[in-house]
């Protein structure tokens, strides 16, 4: 990259950061509401980003060019945060997190399985990095047109896919508790 578009890929990338804790928030608020068969707001909460990315792209990409897709899906993922907290808040579950200690049996069970699951996760996050530096060598634009298609392929499995697991796994769930 030249100079300057380093320093802009700098900048939406520290801006990008602010996802990542949002993100995890979701995830567990989420699993929160799926379990106790909430599955609506869980299923339709995922569209405000999207939702907030193509608004930003409309109302202030003349002005702020590309940064306007890191403002939208920071934004986006705020207010989905926002709702799934409201949600949870309003069915009594605590929103910040609180710590009981290692001692717990679901916890000993949890650390049993963290290595693999950490294992997966590197494993996944290498093939994005792999992705975008083969893309980059493909010349101007290759990584812009990487990440808009899988974030293509990404709209249709939030609607798809994952709409369908999260009613069908806790069926499959009180399945196998019940044995």
């Amino acid at each position: 990259f030249s100079a300057q578009k380093l320093q802009l890929s700098t900048a939406l990338f520290l801006g990008l950061l602010l996802w990542l804790p949002l993100s995890g928030c979701i995830a567990t608020w989420r699993a929160v509401l799926n379990a106790n068969q909430q599955f609506a707001l869980a299923a339709i909460a995922p569209l405000a980003t999207p939702a907030a990315i193509i608004a930003s792209l409309f109302a202030f990409a003349n002005r702020y060019g590309v940064a306007v897709l890191c403002f939208g899906t920071v934004g986006g993922i705020a207010l989905e945060c926002g709702i799934l907290a409201v949600a949870l808040a309003r069915r009594g579950y605590p929103i910040a997190p609180a710590w009981h200690g290692w001692k717990s049996p679901e916890l000993q069970i949890l650390r049993k399985q963290y290595l693999p699951l950490a294992a997966s996760a590197v494993i996944s996050s290498a093939c994005i990095v792999v992705d975008q530096s083969v893309a980059g060598r493909l010349g101007s634009g290759g990584v812009s047109a990487l990440v808009y298609g899988n974030k293509l392929a990404g709209v249709v499995l939030a609607i798809i896919a994952t709409a369908a697991a999260t009613v069908i796994l806790p069926s499959f769930s009180k399945l196998a508790a019940a044995r």
